[in-house]
């Protein structure tokens, strides 16, 4: 029981570390499938919430 506690423990470390290449991974499938070309900066990603910053959606060239 205690390995299985101690994998867990690591897994969810794991996840929250990586978390913010997590998000990015999500955040740029969907908009590439929704076909908006955008760019943004993740500044804050918590469990009380996130915060984009820098954000840009469409062509900045042709708005």
């Amino acid at each position: 029981m205690l390995v299985v506690a101690l994998l867990l423990l690591a897994l969810l470390i794991g996840v929250w570390v990586l978390r913010k290449q997590i998000a990015t991974g999500f955040i740029d499938r969907e908009l590439a499938r929704a076909e908006v070309p955008a760019r943004y900066e993740i500044a804050d990603l918590a469990l009380g919430g996130q915060r984009l910053t820098n954000v840009v959606l469409g062509d900045p060239a042709d708005p």
